[in-house]
């Protein structure tokens, strides 16, 4: 519960819902997403989709 109301206050309303959005085809590419930070979303026609916040 600390950590959503420490979110809550950091992001606000709003600014919680944008996010920079990227693509990987690879696993090699994926990886490097998650290495960086990047939160895996979703998987459409092979191409795996990634978001990480503004």
């Amino acid at each position: 519960m600390l950590y959503i109301h420490l979110e809550k206050q950091i992001y606000q309303k709003g600014a919680a819902e944008e996010f920079h959005v990227a693509t990987a085809q690879t696993v090699e590419d994926a990886s490097k997403l998650v290495a960086s930070g990047w939160e895996f979303v979703h998987e459409y026609q092979g191409v795996m989709i990634y978001r990480k916040r503004k």
